[in-house]
């Protein structure tokens, strides 16, 4: 057996014990810089800025972006800040999807009518006229087609709401279908439009932002609008006359920046998809909801003695309903054109209106 010199045994102990306590510290280091870059992420604050493309009185302040604001940084004990800016300061809902991708602000709404022309057309179908009678039956009816067939790209959908009913703010009143013709209205997509010429209206696109200012210029003479998004916006002022038939609803994507979303910690990703996004739907749809009744009731104070809310006679509705057919059949065709089983979603379509006891004739 070989023998090993006493000085020798004894430097091979010290280098051993020197190497395991070099990697001790090695992985205590590297223990420590994972735990301070974990500590550093959960303690950092992102910055959420949202855009509001309507006034800071509308309801949809106070009703929801102000209460989601303090219920987020409630809940993610001011890790998220929400920064709410109005008046479409930050850009118009029509280049919503694209500020939204391109990283302008983090999160508004997405109108897929304003963006007929992009991979969102397929949620267009909530706009068809005479279709959806509510934001709650839309709500529902819209998430589940949205599963089938929405596609979201470069950006992080929070969930899908509808609007209340659009009904018709005009300068002058409405109570036959001669009464608008040759009148300039505001348009909101290719749906209405084909309703607009079977009625002899003139179709006019401008940003939600510059409607009131272009009633009272006679650059429009009025629009089909939600009651609780036209009363907020104080349109009783320039257009007294409320046209009560339900004309259709208007489908909203929330979107979120996914850069914004992709910084965010894993507890925090979560967290605004199982608990944040859904309160926003939330109280969306519950503004809209229980603002539907004080919002006409609003309309009606407002405009005593100078205009007021008018319905159609059951013969003059049907004169108005009665385009919509060609509108829902156009749908289904340029859908086709678009390489989506245009056909196809139409019948899903139908079933989950069928489902919610609506009777769809055409």
């Amino acid at each position: 057996m070989l023998k090993m010199e006493k000085g020798s045994f004894t430097s091979l102990i010290v280098l051993i014990l020197s190497i395991f306590v070099l990697s001790a510290c090695g992985n205590s280091e590297s223990s420590n810089t994972s735990n301070t870059n974990g500590d550093s992420k959960a303690k950092k604050t992102y910055e959420l800025s949202v855009n509001n493309f309507y006034s800071a009185t509308d309801p949809w302040v106070n009703g929801v972006y102000e209460p989601w604001k303090k219920f987020v940084e409630q809940k993610t004990n001011g890790r998220i800040k929400v920064n709410i800016t109005h008046s479409s300061t930050l850009g118009t809902a029509n280049n919503a999807l694209k500020d939204i991708q391109g990283g302008v602000y983090d999160l508004a709404y997405i109108a897929p009518s304003l963006h007929a022309d992009t991979e969102l057309f397929p949620l267009t179908i909530g706009t068809l006229p005479f279709a959806i009678p509510n934001a709650e039956v839309g709500t529902r009816v819209m998430e589940k087609f949205a599963k089938t067939y929405g596609e979201f790209n470069n950006f992080i959908p929070l969930g899908m709401i509808t609007s209340d009913p659009y009904m018709l703010y005009s300068r002058n009143s409405v109570k036959k279908i001669e009464d608008v013709k040759n009148r300039k209205y505001r348009i909101t997509g290719k749906n209405d439009a084909i309703l607009y010429e079977a009625w002899g209206v003139t179709p006019v696109s401008i940003p939600i932002a510059d409607v009131y200012e272009s009633i009272q210029k006679t650059t429009i003479d009025g629009l089909f609008f939600s009651a609780v998004g036209g009363v907020g916006g104080k349109y009783y002022e320039v257009a007294p006359n409320l046209l009560n038939l339900p004309f259709m609803v208007q489908p909203l994507s929330f979107g979120l920046n996914k850069g914004f979303y992709d910084q965010l910690p894993q507890d925090l990703q979560k967290m605004m998809k199982e608990e944040l996004a859904p309160k926003l739907v939330e109280l969306f749809v519950g503004t809209y909801t229980s603002g539907v009744d004080n919002a006409m009731e609003e309309f009606k104070k407002q405009t005593e003695g100078k205009g007021g809310i008018t319905k159609l006679s059951p013969e003059e509705e049907k004169k108005f309903k009665a385009p919509a057919k060609k509108s829902w059949d156009l749908w289904v065709e340029e859908a086709n054109k678009k390489g989506y089983p245009g056909a196809e979603m139409m019948a899903e379509f139908k079933k989950l209106l069928k489902e919610e006891g609506i009777d769809v004739s055409f």
